[in-house]
């Protein structure tokens, strides 16, 4: 259990570029999701854009190709736990790849 000793003001006022970094984020988790271009490309394109107050405040190029690869990660199918599930999603994937062509 934790028991509060003291409470203290904060020593800082509100941020209000939380609301822009927050905006940027969805924005640049959008495009991961709905473009396959390149996470630099995604990332670049969107810090272009954002005022120059703001770039302290986002998180690192690193961080952001994170979130990019966490959110493509989700729209792929699940890893095949038997050799039956493997057959299955490799049809599968040439079925996807021949409708695109």
């Amino acid at each position: 259990m934790h028991y509060l000793r003291s409470c203290v003001d904060h020593n800082h006022g509100p941020q209000a570029s939380n609301a822009e970094v927050a905006k940027i984020t969805a924005q640049i988790k959008r495009q991961a999701f709905e473009t396959r271009d390149k996470p630099a490309k995604i990332i670049q394109d969107n810090i272009i854009s954002m005022p120059k107050e703001i770039h302290l405040y986002i998180p690192s190029v690193n961080a952001l190709r994170r979130t990019i690869r966490r959110v493509r990660r989700l729209e792929m199918p699940p890893q095949p736990q038997n050799i039956s599930e493997d057959n299955n999603f490799i049809i599968t994937f040439k079925i996807m790849i021949l409708s695109f062509d």
